[in-house]
């Protein structure tokens, strides 16, 4: 995971580097979905704060109907 975010002191953007969550070969998008929120809400990150998500095209993450994003 990567966070991208306004430095407003120096008035950049910055990217950060998160973590690597490691999940299962076939997990299922809310398996996925369960390791991000865990790894947000440890960290006190506020969910309410993030303005978009990119993924990789993974099924997993982009499905219709029980994807991520």
């Amino acid at each position: 995971m990567y966070g991208r975010f306004a430095d407003e002191e120096t008035i950049t953007t910055v990217e950060c580097y998160l973590s690597c969550l490691k999940v299962e070969v076939c997990a299922t998008s809310e398996a996925i979905f369960a390791k991000m929120n865990y790894f947000i809400e440890e960290h006190s990150l506020d969910w309410t704060k993030y303005k978009s998500v990119a993924t990789n095209g993974a099924a997993a993450m982009q499905d219709s109907t029980k994807g991520i994003v």
